[in-house]
Protein backbone atom coordinates (compact mmCIF):
# COMPACT_ATOMS: atom_id res chain seq x y z
CA UNK A 1 0.00 0.00 0.00
CA UNK A 2 1.43 3.36 -0.77
CA UNK A 3 1.57 6.41 1.08
CA UNK A 4 -0.90 8.41 -0.15
CA UNK A 5 -3.46 5.83 -0.48
CA UNK A 6 -2.92 5.12 3.15
CA UNK A 7 -3.39 8.81 4.24
CA UNK A 8 -6.19 8.61 2.18
CA UNK A 9 -7.78 6.18 3.65
CA UNK A 10 -6.60 7.64 7.21
CA UNK A 11 -8.36 10.49 6.10
CA UNK A 12 -11.76 8.83 5.28
CA UNK A 13 -14.28 9.33 8.06
CA UNK A 14 -15.82 5.78 9.48
CA UNK A 15 -19.39 5.27 8.25
CA UNK A 16 -22.25 6.42 11.27
CA UNK A 17 -24.38 2.85 12.44
CA UNK A 18 -26.70 2.26 14.49
CA UNK A 19 -27.73 -1.44 16.02
CA UNK A 20 -31.58 -2.62 15.73
CA UNK A 21 -32.66 -5.75 18.76
CA UNK A 22 -34.95 -7.60 16.51
CA UNK A 23 -35.09 -10.25 19.39
CA UNK A 24 -35.85 -9.98 23.14
CA UNK A 25 -32.60 -11.06 24.12
CA UNK A 26 -30.62 -8.72 21.88
CA UNK A 27 -27.99 -11.27 20.35
CA UNK A 28 -29.84 -10.95 16.74
CA UNK A 29 -29.05 -7.53 15.61
CA UNK A 30 -29.51 -6.10 12.55
CA UNK A 31 -26.79 -2.86 11.64
CA UNK A 32 -28.15 0.86 9.50
CA UNK A 33 -25.45 3.17 8.27
CA UNK A 34 -26.28 7.07 7.79
CA UNK A 35 -26.84 8.03 4.53
CA UNK A 36 -26.74 11.77 4.37
CA UNK A 37 -28.71 13.57 1.54
CA UNK A 38 -27.52 14.89 -1.57
CA UNK A 39 -27.78 15.02 -4.94
CA UNK A 40 -26.15 12.10 -8.00
CA UNK A 41 -26.57 11.05 -10.93
CA UNK A 42 -28.76 7.88 -11.31
CA UNK A 43 -28.42 5.66 -14.03
CA UNK A 44 -26.08 5.12 -16.77
CA UNK A 45 -26.16 6.09 -20.59
CA UNK A 46 -28.54 7.71 -22.15
CA UNK A 47 -31.17 7.12 -18.83
CA UNK A 48 -29.34 8.79 -16.41
CA UNK A 49 -30.47 11.48 -14.97
CA UNK A 50 -29.89 13.97 -12.08
CA UNK A 51 -31.92 13.04 -8.45
CA UNK A 52 -31.69 15.39 -5.41
CA UNK A 53 -32.60 13.29 -2.39
CA UNK A 54 -33.67 15.76 0.63
CA UNK A 55 -33.82 13.60 3.51
CA UNK A 56 -31.39 11.22 5.73
CA UNK A 57 -31.85 7.89 6.24
CA UNK A 58 -30.19 4.97 7.61
CA UNK A 59 -29.59 1.71 5.25
CA UNK A 60 -28.96 -1.92 6.16
CA UNK A 61 -25.43 -2.41 6.11
CA UNK A 62 -25.76 -5.93 4.83
CA UNK A 63 -28.87 -7.63 3.14
CA UNK A 64 -31.37 -9.23 5.53
CA UNK A 65 -30.02 -12.34 6.86
CA UNK A 66 -31.98 -15.63 7.55
CA UNK A 67 -31.23 -15.74 11.22
CA UNK A 68 -32.65 -11.86 11.45
CA UNK A 69 -35.49 -12.86 9.72
CA UNK A 70 -36.31 -15.28 11.78
CA UNK A 71 -36.16 -13.59 14.84
CA UNK A 72 -38.86 -11.15 13.91
CA UNK A 73 -41.37 -13.85 12.13
CA UNK A 74 -40.18 -17.28 13.61
CA UNK A 75 -40.04 -18.79 10.25
CA UNK A 76 -37.04 -19.18 7.64
CA UNK A 77 -38.84 -19.69 4.10
CA UNK A 78 -35.34 -19.84 2.38
CA UNK A 79 -33.87 -21.89 -0.49
CA UNK A 80 -30.88 -22.25 1.23
CA UNK A 81 -31.48 -22.53 4.30
CA UNK A 82 -29.86 -26.41 4.73
CA UNK A 83 -26.30 -25.03 3.74
CA UNK A 84 -23.21 -24.76 6.42
CA UNK A 85 -23.68 -21.03 8.05
CA UNK A 86 -27.48 -20.38 7.52
CA UNK A 87 -28.12 -18.45 9.81
CA UNK A 88 -25.29 -15.84 8.22
CA UNK A 89 -26.71 -16.03 5.12
CA UNK A 90 -28.96 -13.70 3.00
CA UNK A 91 -32.82 -14.59 3.36
CA UNK A 92 -33.96 -15.24 0.02
CA UNK A 93 -37.04 -17.33 -1.45
CA UNK A 94 -39.26 -13.85 -0.23
CA UNK A 95 -41.57 -12.02 -2.21
CA UNK A 96 -42.47 -8.57 -1.89
CA UNK A 97 -45.78 -9.14 -0.35
CA UNK A 98 -43.76 -11.46 1.99
CA UNK A 99 -41.33 -8.82 2.84
CA UNK A 100 -44.30 -5.77 3.72
CA UNK A 101 -45.36 -8.76 6.76
CA UNK A 102 -42.19 -8.77 7.80
CA UNK A 103 -41.56 -5.06 7.85
CA UNK A 104 -44.98 -4.88 9.82
CA UNK A 105 -44.17 -7.10 12.36
CA UNK A 106 -40.78 -5.37 12.76
CA UNK A 107 -42.14 -2.03 13.24
CA UNK A 108 -44.68 -3.28 15.60
CA UNK A 109 -41.31 -3.74 17.96
CA UNK A 110 -39.77 -0.69 17.14
CA UNK A 111 -40.61 2.56 19.08
CA UNK A 112 -39.19 5.81 17.69
CA UNK A 113 -38.25 4.42 14.00
CA UNK A 114 -39.83 2.87 10.96
CA UNK A 115 -38.09 0.46 8.73
CA UNK A 116 -38.73 -0.39 5.05
CA UNK A 117 -37.93 -0.79 1.88
CA UNK A 118 -35.82 1.60 0.10
CA UNK A 119 -36.69 3.75 -2.81
CA UNK A 120 -35.11 2.81 -6.04
CA UNK A 121 -32.97 5.83 -5.90
CA UNK A 122 -32.37 5.79 -1.98
CA UNK A 123 -30.81 2.29 -2.90
CA UNK A 124 -28.89 3.21 -5.99
CA UNK A 125 -27.62 6.30 -4.08
CA UNK A 126 -26.08 4.04 -1.49
CA UNK A 127 -24.98 1.55 -3.90
CA UNK A 128 -22.74 4.30 -5.55
CA UNK A 129 -21.41 5.67 -2.18
CA UNK A 130 -20.34 9.17 -4.30
CA UNK A 131 -18.62 7.35 -7.22
CA UNK A 132 -20.41 7.67 -10.51
CA UNK A 133 -18.34 4.71 -12.45
CA UNK A 134 -20.29 1.46 -13.25
CA UNK A 135 -19.50 -0.42 -10.24
CA UNK A 136 -18.36 1.13 -6.84
CA UNK A 137 -15.32 0.52 -6.44
CA UNK A 138 -14.41 1.61 -10.44
CA UNK A 139 -14.62 0.55 -13.59
CA UNK A 140 -11.87 -2.67 -13.44
CA UNK A 141 -14.64 -5.25 -13.76
CA UNK A 142 -11.51 -7.69 -12.64
CA UNK A 143 -12.02 -6.20 -9.23
CA UNK A 144 -15.42 -7.84 -8.78
CA UNK A 145 -14.09 -10.63 -7.41
CA UNK A 146 -13.56 -9.12 -4.14
CA UNK A 147 -16.32 -7.49 -3.76
CA UNK A 148 -19.10 -9.01 -4.88
CA UNK A 149 -20.42 -13.02 -5.02
CA UNK A 150 -21.59 -13.48 -8.66
CA UNK A 151 -21.92 -15.80 -11.78
CA UNK A 152 -18.33 -16.49 -11.62
CA UNK A 153 -16.85 -17.30 -8.24
CA UNK A 154 -20.28 -17.70 -6.47
CA UNK A 155 -20.93 -21.67 -7.59
CA UNK A 156 -24.53 -21.46 -8.11
CA UNK A 157 -24.68 -20.84 -4.34
CA UNK A 158 -25.22 -18.44 -1.52
CA UNK A 159 -22.55 -17.35 0.95
CA UNK A 160 -22.92 -15.38 4.06
CA UNK A 161 -23.27 -11.51 4.13
CA UNK A 162 -19.88 -9.48 4.69
CA UNK A 163 -17.71 -11.59 3.03
CA UNK A 164 -17.09 -9.95 0.82
CA UNK A 165 -15.33 -6.07 0.76
CA UNK A 166 -17.46 -3.02 1.39
CA UNK A 167 -18.11 -0.16 -0.65
CA UNK A 168 -16.81 3.07 0.31
CA UNK A 169 -19.70 4.07 2.83
CA UNK A 170 -19.64 0.45 4.72
CA UNK A 171 -22.23 -1.12 2.82
CA UNK A 172 -21.96 -4.78 1.51
CA UNK A 173 -22.76 -7.07 -0.83
CA UNK A 174 -24.72 -3.81 -2.67
CA UNK A 175 -23.19 -5.88 -6.07
CA UNK A 176 -24.57 -9.73 -6.74
CA UNK A 177 -25.54 -12.27 -3.98
CA UNK A 178 -29.04 -11.83 -4.71
CA UNK A 179 -31.29 -9.05 -5.45
CA UNK A 180 -33.02 -6.49 -3.45
CA UNK A 181 -36.17 -5.54 -3.34
CA UNK A 182 -37.28 -1.93 -3.69
CA UNK A 183 -40.76 -0.17 -2.60
CA UNK A 184 -41.21 1.28 -6.14
CA UNK A 185 -43.26 0.07 -9.00
CA UNK A 186 -41.38 -0.92 -11.76
CA UNK A 187 -41.29 1.47 -14.84
CA UNK A 188 -38.82 1.83 -17.97
CA UNK A 189 -36.42 4.73 -16.76
CA UNK A 190 -36.90 8.08 -16.53
CA UNK A 191 -34.44 10.65 -18.04
CA UNK A 192 -36.11 13.84 -16.53
CA UNK A 193 -34.14 15.21 -12.90
CA UNK A 194 -36.39 14.18 -9.93
CA UNK A 195 -35.95 15.28 -6.36
CA UNK A 196 -36.74 12.09 -3.89
CA UNK A 197 -38.94 9.95 -6.63
CA UNK A 198 -40.84 6.83 -5.65
CA UNK A 199 -41.33 5.24 -8.43
CA UNK A 200 -45.35 5.20 -10.55
CA UNK A 201 -48.24 5.06 -8.47
CA UNK A 202 -49.48 1.58 -9.79
CA UNK A 203 -47.70 -0.87 -11.98
CA UNK A 204 -47.47 -4.98 -12.50
CA UNK A 205 -44.05 -5.42 -10.99
CA UNK A 206 -41.87 -4.05 -8.37
CA UNK A 207 -38.52 -3.29 -8.48
CA UNK A 208 -35.42 -5.10 -7.91
CA UNK A 209 -31.31 -4.08 -8.17
CA UNK A 210 -28.29 -5.03 -7.48
CA UNK A 211 -27.91 -8.51 -9.26
CA UNK A 212 -27.64 -12.18 -7.44
CA UNK A 213 -25.17 -15.19 -7.52
CA UNK A 214 -26.29 -16.09 -10.40
CA UNK A 215 -25.43 -12.63 -12.45
CA UNK A 216 -22.79 -12.06 -15.16
CA UNK A 217 -20.49 -9.12 -14.07
CA UNK A 218 -22.07 -6.47 -16.21
CA UNK A 219 -25.65 -7.19 -14.71
CA UNK A 220 -24.58 -6.70 -10.56
CA UNK A 221 -23.50 -2.66 -11.60
CA UNK A 222 -24.47 0.16 -9.79
CA UNK A 223 -27.19 1.12 -12.38
CA UNK A 224 -28.53 -2.13 -13.06
CA UNK A 225 -32.44 -2.92 -12.25
CA UNK A 226 -34.98 -5.37 -12.76
CA UNK A 227 -38.56 -5.77 -12.41
CA UNK A 228 -40.44 -8.63 -10.92
CA UNK A 229 -43.69 -10.03 -9.77
CA UNK A 230 -44.30 -8.76 -6.40
CA UNK A 231 -45.84 -11.68 -4.94
CA UNK A 232 -43.40 -14.48 -6.72
CA UNK A 233 -40.39 -15.66 -4.30
CA UNK A 234 -37.56 -16.36 -6.10
CA UNK A 235 -34.37 -17.79 -4.52
CA UNK A 236 -32.34 -15.29 -6.11
CA UNK A 237 -34.52 -12.28 -4.61
CA UNK A 238 -33.65 -11.42 -0.69
CA UNK A 239 -34.40 -7.39 0.75
CA UNK A 240 -32.17 -4.96 2.76
CA UNK A 241 -33.80 -2.42 4.73
CA UNK A 242 -34.01 0.96 5.45
CA UNK A 243 -34.64 2.99 8.74
CA UNK A 244 -36.05 6.66 9.34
Amino acid sequence: MTTALLALLLLQPKPETTDVALDDTGEVKMTFVKIKPAAFTMGEGKTARQVTLTKEYWIGATEVTQAQWKAVTGENPSYFRQLPDAAKLPVEQVSWDDAAKFLEKLNAKLKDRKASLPTEAEWEFACRAGTESRWSFGEDKSKLDAHAWFENNALMDLHPVASKKANPWGLHDMHGSVWEWCADWHADADAKPATDPKGPDKGTERVIRGGSYECKADDTRSSIRRGADPAAPNKEIGLRLVLR
